[in-house]
């Protein structure tokens, strides 16, 4: 059960003040579920298996959180020779969030929405509506809808968007992916450089994306796109994020394999380094957010019986990795302190003894869950985290009477 002591929660999300516990070791067959085709599919996916009600479900209320005892912390193996040492991050807030609570957000009346990006303060959202006729995209500010349009094409989605209400995404124009920009309160741009995609915008107004498949960034919404630069051996590569300093994440490979990369602001390119999991080093390391420095994601590396993913955070100036808790099947997005919202796993379902998908921050001294909406056994996602942790949008999937229902919900913890 979810405690709810409130004191205890209190002393959870004050400032970090540990390194995590070890990783998991988890057969996850979802696990590499990643990017714009996901997202825009999930409206008409059939769910996962529908368990009964819990003492944990709710529909649009509170739930306290409480700090979990996650046992005596382990290190990641390091990458590097240099010690661990304590954390960079910066501090959380004095406020104490006692409670967290789970909203739908509006949509016009449309039953089927996602949540598919969000600002650093977690003020603007925005997403994908599947209306029978009508402007799919929708943008939100401080949980009000104030705009919907319609990208020029189809299957159109803005991805990100940043505190000056600058959003960038793509739609299918002409049949083939084009990338745009959309300015507060405007008439939506076409980026330049032709055929692609654009993914990622920070408080500057540099912008992410690719051209092909070669990734790219932008100066501003009106510069050509600078391809970035691929490592030897590389044919391929995706960006997927962007920090304040211009930093950009995202994978490198060929069609078949990719690995970590981080594009640096001096123009430079560095592989992110594999790390040990369970003594084994890891094949791959899928990046999937970037903030305040910090990398959030999953190692892959094979055991006897399949390939198994574990949940890690990497420091980019320090190069080094650190293990989330076992409970963390997904990581999402990672804040600026260091914290990671994403899908954890509650095992404590004692009417089916089946357990479910749970949206959980992750925080150094234990686990976060959020309060759920709809029943246990839903499927979430999670797509946007403030800087400062305390906001967390995503969207659910789950089925009621053969029909797919998708709710775009965000989650205040004050």
């Amino acid at each position: 059960m979810i405690p709810d002591d409130e004191h205890s929660a209190g002393r959870l999300l004050r400032p970090l003040a540990g390194e995590p516990a070890r990783p998991a070791q988890l057969d996850l067959v979802r696990a590499m579920r990643e990017g714009r085709q996901r997202r825009r599919a999930r409206w008409w996916a059939t769910g996962t298996a529908v368990a009964a009600l819990t003492a944990a479900s709710v529909t649009g209320g509170t739930v306290a959180v409480g700090a979990l005892d996650v046992g005596q912390p382990q290190h990641a193996t390091q990458t590097t020779a240099a010690p661990v040492s304590p954390s960079g991050a910066a501090a959380a807030p004095d406020i104490e969030p006692v409670r967290c609570r789970v909203d739908r957000l509006p949509t016009g009346g449309v039953q089927k929405a996602l949540v598919t990006g969000g600002d650093p303060s977690g003020r603007y959202l925005v997403g994908r509506t599947y209306p029978a006729n009508g402007d799919p995209i929708v943008v939100w500010k401080d949980d009000k809808l104030v705009a919907t349009l319609q990208l020029p094409g189809g299957d159109g989605s803005l991805d990100d968007i940043n505190g000056n209400g600058i959003g960038v995404g793509s739609s299918f124009k002409n049949e083939v992916s084009t990338p745009w920009l959309y300015p507060a309160g405007g008439h939506v741009q076409e980026l330049l450089g032709g055929t692609g995609t654009a993914v990622a915008i920070n408080e500057a107004g540099v912008i992410a994306g690719g051209i092909g498949a070669r990734p790219v960034r932008w100066a501003s919404a009106k510069a050509q796109p600078v391809p970035l630069k691929l490592p030897a051996g590389a044919t391929e590569g995706v960006a997927k994020d962007i920090d304040e300093d211009g930093t950009i994440l995202g994978t490198v490979g060929t069609a078949t394999t990719q690995t970590g990369y981080l594009w640096l602001p001096d123009g430079t390119g560095r592989k992110m380094p594999l790390p040990l999991v369970e003594g084994k080093r890891a094949t791959s390391f899928w990046p999937v957010s970037l903030r305040g420095g910090w990398v959030t994601g999953r190692a892959a590396y094979e055991t006897a019986d399949s390939t198994t993913f574990a949940p890690y955070r990497y420091r980019v100036d320090q190069d080094r990795y650190e293990a989330l808790p076992v409970q963390a099947k997904l990581p999402a997005r990672i804040a600026t302190n260091s914290w990671v919202a994403g899908i954890g796993w509650n095992a404590a379902n004692s009417l089916t003894a089946r357990g479910y998908d749970q949206p959980t921050i992750f925080t150094d001294r234990g686990e976060v869950p959020l309060p759920l909406y709809g029943k246990a056994g839903d499927d979430y996602e999670i797509t946007a985290l403030s800087d400062d942790g305390r906001i967390v949008a995503g969207y659910s999937v789950g089925s009621a009477d053969a029909n797919v229902r998708n709710d775009p919900l965000v989650w205040h913890c004050g």
